[in-house]
């Protein structure tokens, strides 16, 4: 009995010592723990061992069970305790492995931390992108017993390794792992597979692509990437074979990964650096260019526009000089520059033009060679064209030993310039221009003053003399007398020497016939256009005049105009003008033309004070004033045409105006020869003033000074204009006065603005007025409004007594206009100028004056030029006839709103043309032009349907005030 209680005790004893160290091993709550099942199958055994055991020592045990069954029983009792302490053993050695395996972890994970401390430390000093590459690779192979080691970076533009440090090698291995490829191999697969990979011995690869052995046994990559980046890679290299293992995997894949992440964000600050330092240098060269943008715009107001304009200009793009040049006909001709520019060779010239010829921006190098027989860039030109001009010009920058490099801002900079530097050519050439015409202009009213005995036989060279001085170097002027109807040559001005040439033209023949069998002028542009006229001439003659005219030097524009005495031809005299300009060649013609009209009416005058006049017929007689009437009215209307030109200097418009004066002197002397006294038919002259549109003055004056886009150039700095033209009514003022008043309004405004500040241009109509503002605000403001809104206005007259430095108010005297203003600023917001509308009367009108369509009839081509030209000036649209015949099928076929015809025509007179147009066009206004003081009855003009009569000469605004009152049915 005491054995059973024996047995049940240690039973419990066992239970008791088997969960307490179950518990200890927190086997029953740490369901992960290895030998756990084990240890608990055999606690089970154990406890059924003793349980087992004390059923042993019951006394009816041995009844039980058979006697053979005991032996039996007792092995299985003995197994089942063997098994559970085996089991119990078996358990306890599973969980003391595990934590054998846990704490070899914790010290791989120290390690590693270990590692990544040490490297977060390092990256946190100073140090280069290299070098923190360098500190890296070594912290690593530290760690690994003989271990050294490489890093690898991708390139960026192309797929290659670049070795960018290593550790432990020799300089023989770290000079082959220069050239190892990407490609297949094992540092290229880890890259791209992104995971760890582990190897054994390594191979590395010459420079001629084939394997070379290496001393190491083992090696390891880890790849450097980030997210889809493929950064590059760390190769580890040992000599012990297989010392890379797979807790070096787990310790080193998180090294890497950071050391991607450094990288990657190493590259991006690197690269935002980059992009700011080149902000920054942008930036500088924009502060430069307005530097010399506000340099360059102060040259406009010297007398040497174009070389100051290059002065500014040098140094930008790192240039040593800089000039502008024009090219011509195969040659290159320097306008202006910041230094004299010498020694340009023949095949450097003629790139220069080749490229000026392509329109486009280019660089242009000038390469030598050294002692060594190495080729460098000797001079480096850029060229840059400029656009706006008929002619080909471009602005050269040119360096010594480097050639150009340009950015698209900086070529947007440069075009500004471009645009600069037209203009600064526009006012070289209107400047060369002035002076010419102040010289002409001075010779050609001494031509008004001449003696009254002339004569072009006696003296032909006179003409070709008296002009000489004002004409061009390098000009010829061929003069050929008009002897028994050929054309002979009498004089040659421009020649240094003499030459002896017989030359006979007959009418017709070649340009210097044509001028004397129809009367006008005719104009050759162009050498090869020369060349070819010349051939319409004889055999012999073409040779003559080729050879006489090659002595002039190479001429590219000619002027032929015939000289008349009374209304026959005396001759004819041809200037021949070389490297004139585009700009200069209607000056030249105009200038000649009307020099040549002066003559030819002095000429006629001297004519007919030496024939006997009273022993001339009366029909004779008109015949004469007629033809010297047609060459006043040509002089008259050149002169007044070249007056509606706008910025012509006061002394020029004297020179001008005295030459009308003149004519019409001369005009009243020679009317006074007529012989008849009956009743003759004014016209009127009237002096209203024109209709003009404040949007087209607007727009006319600000593209004289476009720079760039909303860029102008306005009280000599570039300032951004805003034109906001408005849907309004033409204005009956005075276009000089409102231009000059449009002038010196915006540049007065434009000076007191700050710089960036945008200005805006507004035209509108309210209550019976046109209104133009001129306001300025900030870039992130809006633009100020309708100054009508609220501006308080008041008479010009009474403005200017107020703000007598606003000198354009003197421009809206006697106008009615009123004048508005920011009255509470330093530097006023706006100015407003309001211009009252005339009330208009219900008149039926036929057209609008700028859709007048006229019909213009004489049988003298030179006054139906003056007419269209005359007429084209002031908007209207001019068809043209030579015949009564001529203008009867036109106007049969075409509705016209006014018709011009001349009185005296052959076949068909102009009162015989107004009676047959009356027939189908009842209603069309007939202006009679006639240079007659003859019997005119006005009951003969009213049956044929004559409107109004306008004698010749006449002025601009007669014309106009006619044309104007018929196309609108008013009276003139």
């Amino acid at each position: 009995m005491l054995g059973t209680w024996l047995s049940l005790v240690f039973t419990i004893v066992l239970l008791i010592a088997l969960y307490a160290l179950s518990d200890r091993l927190q086997f029953l709550t740490n369901k992960m723990a290895r030998g756990r099942q084990a240890f608990f199958g055999g606690t089970i055994l154990l406890l059924l061992g003793s349980l087992w055991t004390a059923l042993r020592f019951r006394p009816d045990y041995l009844d039980w069970f058979v006697t053979g069954a005991y032996v039996f029983l007792d092995v299985a009792h003995l197994l089942v305790i063997v098994a559970g302490l085996v089991f119990v053993v078996y358990g306890l050695s599973r969980f003391f492995d595990s934590l054998l395996d846990l704490q070899t972890d914790v010290e791989f994970r120290e390690q590693k931390l270990d590692i990544l401390e040490n490297l977060q430390r390092d990256a946190r000093e100073p140090y280069q992108f290299l070098e923190l590459l360098n500190l890296s690779v070594k912290e690593i192979c530290s760690t690994i017993p003989e271990c050294a080691g490489a890093v690898f970076l991708i390139g960026r533009n192309r797929k290659q390794f670049i070795l960018a440090t290593s550790f432990g090698l020799t300089a023989e291995e770290t000079s082959l792992f220069e050239y190892y490829p990407f490609g297949d191999n094992d540092i290229t697969h880890a890259i791209d597979s992104g995971e760890v990979l582990l190897s054994g011995g390594f191979e590395f690869v010459d420079s001629s692509g084939e394997a070379v052995l290496s001393r190491y046994k083992a090696h390891m990559v880890l790849p450097l990437t980030s997210g889809m980046d493929r950064i590059g890679g760390v190769i580890l290299l040992s000599t012990v074979e297989r010392i890379f293992s797979q807790n070096d995997v787990k310790t080193l894949a998180p090294v890497g990964e950071w050391l991607a992440e450094k990288i990657k964000s190493a590259r991006a600050a690197r690269e935002l650096a980059a992009v700011k330092k080149e902000k920054e240098e942008q930036q500088a060269v924009f502060n430069d260019g307005a530097s010399r943008l506000d340099n360059a715009s102060g040259a406009f107001v010297t007398s040497d526009v174009l070389n100051n304009l290059c002065l500014a200009l040098k140094g930008f793009g790192e240039s040593e000089s800089v000039h502008l040049v024009a090219s011509d006909n195969g040659s290159l001709e320097i306008l202006g520059g910041s230094e004299p520019l010498t020694n340009i060779g023949e095949q450097y010239s003629e790139a220069i033009i080749g490229t000026i010829g392509r329109r486009k921006p280019a660089v242009v190098n000038q390469n030598a060679e050294d002692s060594d027989g190495r080729t460098f860039t000797n001079v480096s030109t850029l060229v840059f064209p400029l656009d706006g001009l008929k002619s080909n010009h471009a602005l050269i920058l040119r360096r010594q030993s480097s050639p150009f490099t340009f950015e698209n801002f900086q070529l947007r900079i440069l075009s500004i310039f471009s645009r600069l530097a037209v203009l600064a050519l526009s006012k070289y050439e209107s400047e060369k221009l002035d002076l010419t015409r102040r010289m002409g202009f001075d010779k050609v009213v001494q031509l008004l003053r001449l003696p009254s005995r002339l004569s072009f036989v006696e003296d032909p060279g006179f003409f070709a003399r008296h002009l000489g001085s004002l004409l061009p170097q390098k000009t010829g002027v061929i003069s050929f007398a008009a002897v028994e109807g050929e054309l002979k040559l009498v004089d040659v001005f421009g020649l240094s020497g003499s030459l002896e040439l017989e030359i006979t033209v007959k009418r017709g023949e070649g340009f210097v016939g044509k001028a004397a069998e129809s009367g006008t002028t005719v104009t050759i542009s162009g050498k090869k256009e020369i060349e070819r006229a010349l051939g319409d001439f004889s055999d012999d003659n073409q040779i003559l005049l080729s050879k006489l005219i090659s002595e002039f030097g190479s001429p590219n524009y000619a002027i032929v105009s015939p000289l008349k005495a009374a209304d026959q031809v005396a001759g004819v005299v041809a200037f021949f003008l070389e490297g004139i300009s585009e700009n200069e060649r209607r000056e030249w013609e105009r200038l000649i033309t009307l020099a040549c009209g002066l003559y030819s009416m002095r000429l006629s005058l001297a004519s007919m004070s030496q024939k006997q006049i009273e022993n001339i017929p009366e029909e004779r007689i008109n015949q004469i004033v007629n033809a010297v009437n047609n060459n006043l009215a040509a002089v008259v209307g050149n002169a007044e045409i070249l007056l509606t030109k706008n910025g012509l200097e006061n002394e020029l418009r004297a020179h001008l105006q005295s030459i009308v004066n003149e004519a019409e002197i001369a005009s009243n002397q020679i009317k006074s020869l007529s012989v008849s006294d009956k009743e003759k038919v004014q016209s009127k002259s009237l002096s209203s003033p024109l209709e003009i549109n404040l949007n087209d003055i607007a727009e006319k004056i600000l593209k004289r000074s476009h720079v760039s886009e909303n860029l102008y150039m306005v009280a000599g700095r570039a300032r951004e204009i805003e034109l906001k033209p408005g849907d309004i009514s033409r204005l009956e003022l005075a276009g000089n006065q409102i231009q000059e008043l449009f002038t010196g309004a915006i540049n007065k405004f434009a000076a007191l603005a700050a710089e960036d500040d945008i200005i805006t241009i507004s035209t509108y109509e309210r209550d019976n007025s046109v209104y133009l503002d001129i306001s300025r605000h900030r870039r992130n403001l809006p633009p100020v409004e309708s100054v009508a809104g609220f501006g308080s206005y008041q008479i010009a007259e009474e403005a200017l007594k107020l703000r007598p430095s606003d000198k354009f108010l003197e421009k809206m005297a006697g106008s009615g206009g009123r004048f508005a203003y920011d009255r509470f600023s330093t530097s006023p917001s706006y100015l407003s100028f309001k211009f009252p509308l005339k009330k208009r009367g219900s008149i039926s009108t036929r057209s609008s004056a700028s859709r007048v369509e006229i019909l213009a009839v004489d049988d003298q081509p030179v006054i139906l030029e003056l007419i269209s030209a005359m007429c084209q000036t002031l908007g209207f649209r001019v068809t043209t006839a030579l015949s009564g015949a001529e203008a009867l099928s036109l106007a049969k076929v075409n509705k016209f709103d006014v018709i011009l015809t001349d009185l005296a025509m052959p076949g068909m007179s102009g009162l015989e043309l107004s009676r047959l147009i009356r027939i189908d066009n009842p209603d069309t206004p007939i202006i009679l032009i006639t240079g007659w003081e003859a019997t005119i009855e006005r009951s003969e003009l009213e049956s044929s349907g004559i409107s109004d009569i306008l004698y010749k000469p006449f002025r601009i605004e007669q014309l106009t005030n006619l044309v104007k009152a018929a196309a609108t049915g008013q009276k003139a």
